[in-house]
């Protein structure tokens, strides 16, 4: 599938479900993919905002 990235925010939802697919990819539920890949890009957020 192709589509346009028109913002940072449609590529940061784009990069997380590429990495969703691949832990796909090794056996994990698409379920447990999500809520890894939200929590690490939440403990980013954390850090760069409490890192002033």
């Amino acid at each position: 599938m192709t589509r346009w990235v028109h913002s940072f925010k449609d590529f940061l939802g784009l990069k997380d479900y590429i990495q969703i697919n691949k832990f796909e990819g090794l056996g994990w539920s698409r379920q447990e993919a999500e809520m890894f890949v939200r929590g690490l890009r939440a403990e980013k957020e954390k850090q760069r905002f409490s890192t002033a």
